[in-house]
């Protein structure tokens, strides 16, 4: 798999642009999409829109931002409560 960091940004770290919208194609129907990387999202709304129903931002470019100190660690607790 290609990686979608250098070693400038280090791993973990996200890139704007670094997800290509046909992949959203290939999760569950409603799938959720948080792309949060500033000033570019990992991947723009409008690209998206066909393939989830939950769009949301880092950036206040967009109607649709999310603060991510608030999205975090309420995420992480769902999925931990869900797994």
């Amino acid at each position: 798999m290609k990686k979608h960091w250098s070693s400038r940004h280090g791993p973990g770290l996200s890139i704007g642009g670094s997800i290509k919208p046909v992949w959203l194609a290939k999760m569950k129907k409603n799938a959720i999409c948080f792309a949060l990387a500033n000033p570019v999202p990992e991947v723009l709304p409008k690209d998206a829109k066909p393939y989830v129903a939950v769009m949301a931002t880092g950036g206040s470019n967009y109607p649709n931002q999310i603060n991510n100190a608030l999205v975090f660690p309420v995420s992480s607790a769902v999925l931990w409560m869900l797994k």
